[in-house]
């Protein structure tokens, strides 16, 4: 179809393909392009104007001749990557038409504040939508999946990435998406270069785009996503425990504790916590205020869990207090983290601190959570027994009601006309 999508304006990357052993199939750019020629990374020169929504590019100390851009990992078939007739770079994605992900993909290209900087909420914005047949291309602007490398050298850049991908969580659940998929994979930045994941560490680019803020984290990736329109859902949606979880992290209580069903949006928000938890733990001992941010995001009592505009508020609340703290250089790498439920957030921190914030705390220490968390790691399918005993309790308490209600409804009759006879 590399015609076809050239007659719409988008040139394809090439495809290699080799017999060599230990090679691998990759996608090359045809055009070149180069969108800051007043880079030069040998001079330290990282003059860059910002190409939104388009990302920047380049910034590798040896650059491909001819600024032509690869790709370094397999496409799924479903993904290609291809230039626009300006050179500037795209991802065109094939979607089942009528399809969720379809229906959200549609909704999000009629977004404005997608394409304005100034109102951008964090979400990876719809440049096209191109039909074919019962299917449809959709055309975003290629952006790197490589969110976390390096890592963020401040705790400052750290909280205002993590209300960035709270903004679009926001977004998200403002317009009744359900991502469904929060995890690595599924965010991305708006900077690419020819580095591979290892070699990105060294790009000295990206850390100048980094120290500046000029660089976005954003939600992306809606293959699971559901859009939860009030007509079908409801006004409060509750869907079926067991096709919640679809990532391969670690999923939240209510599929740990074996619920029945869940809201979907403060599933969502569980899922970015148990992100959060996973990617800044070694930043909490600089701003305290992320452990009862995160703690309220993942919670167990999900009468108190944040729900996304909240958290929202939460971590913007943080970014004053950052103005003028003193930390060390955060190293290159991320340190082992702990898994949210056993993680202890508060350890490294003031008794006063904990004492004001105990609310926000998660309390471990009861024979319940213990219980449940031994079920879950301890027991084989016990999570799954454990659900299955809730389905039992539910349907024993829903067989009486089912019985008795039209006797209720007949003796509610009965009432009514008594009284109007009298």
């Amino acid at each position: 179809m590399r015609k076809w999508f050239a007659e719409k304006g988008y040139h394809l990357y090439e495809f290699d393909i080799t017999d060599e052993p230990g090679y691998l199939p990759s996608e090359r750019s045809t055009i070149p392009y180069n969108p800051h020629p007043k880079l030069n990374v040998q001079k330290r020169i990282f003059e860059a104007e910002d190409p939104f929504p388009y990302a920047y590019v380049g910034g590798d100390y040896r650059q491909l001749e001819d600024n032509l851009y690869e790709v370094h990992h397999i496409s799924n078939g479903r993904v290609v990557f291809a230039q626009d007739a300006a050179g500037r770079h795209v991802v065109i994605k094939i979607v089942k038409g009528g399809s969720d992900e379809d229906k959200i993909l549609h909704l999000l290209a009629k977004q404005p504040e997608l394409m304005n900087r100034e109102t951008f909420p964090s979400v990876i914005p719809v440049l096209d939508l191109l039909p074919c047949e019962d299917h449809w291309f959709t055309v975003m602007p290629r952006w790197d999946s490589n969110c976390f490398v390096p890592s963020f050298p401040t705790p400052e850049i750290c909280v205002q990435q993590m209300v960035s991908l709270l903004k679009g969580l926001a977004f998200l659940h403002s317009h009744r998406i359900f991502h469904r998929d929060l995890c690595d994979r599924n965010l991305l930045i708006n900077h690419f270069s020819n580095a591979t994941v290892v070699n990105m560490t060294n790009n000295p680019f990206r850390r100048d785009l980094l120290r500046r803020g000029a660089l976005t984290c954003v939600l992306s990736d809606f293959d699971h996503s559901i859009l939860l329109d009030e007509e079908t859902y409801g006004p409060n949606p509750r869907l079926g425990i067991l096709e919640a979880h679809v990532t391969s992290d670690d999923p939240p209580y209510e599929t740990l504790h074996g619920h029945v069903d869940y809201d979907p949006f403060k599933y969502d928000v569980a899922l970015l916590g148990i992100l959060f938890n996973d990617r800044f733990q070694n930043i909490i001992k600089y701003v305290p205020l992320l452990a009862p941010l995160i703690e309220r995001m993942v919670t167990s009592k999900l009468d108190k869990r944040f729900t996304a505009k909240e958290a929202l508020a939460f971590a913007e609340g943080i970014l004053p207090t950052l103005t003028d703290l003193q930390a060390p250089p955060l190293p290159v790498r991320p340190q082992i983290f702990r898994a949210y439920y056993r993680a202890d957030l508060w350890k490294d921190l003031s008794e006063e601190f904990v004492a004001k914030w105990a609310d926000y705390r998660e309390d471990r220490s009861t024979l319940s959570f213990r219980f449940l968390l031994w079920l879950n790691d301890r027991v084989p399918y016990g999570t799954f027994g454990l659900y299955l005993c809730r389905l039992g309790v539910r349907a024993v308490m829903f067989v009486p009601r089912l019985i008795f209600r039209p006797f209720v409804t007949f003796s509610r009759f009965l009432v009514h006309r008594f009284n109007r006879q009298l």
